[in-house]
């Protein structure tokens, strides 16, 4: 996960935002699953997936087919999209 620090009134704390790269996103949020469970998924290691997540290196066309038919198999909701941006949080104080 990469962090963005940013100082508050006299620098005495700080709040840290997360960016969330739409693999951490999948495996996460979409999937619930581990690290090594989605290196089991698509027949990669744990450091692999973790390279994704980190933006190091993308999942190949095979790897992102298998998390497709991983997901459909679980009957997650999917849309391809996914794979390239992550969805916007509700706004809060807004009904889902």
């Amino acid at each position: 996960m990469r962090a963005r620090i940013f100082g508050l009134l006299h620098n005495a704390y700080a709040h840290i935002f997360v960016c969330m790269n739409p693999m951490q996103h999948i495996r996460l949020h979409v999937l619930k699953i581990s690290q090594a469970e989605m290196a089991e998924v698509t027949g990669r290691d744990q450091a692999t997936v973790s390279r994704w997540e980190r933006g190091a290196l993308e999942p190949s066309r095979d790897d992102m087919d298998k998390i497709r038919a991983y997901a459909r198999s679980k009957r997650v909701r999917w849309n391809d999209r996914l794979f390239f941006e992550i969805p916007s949080a509700p706004a809060e104080g807004r009904a889902a």
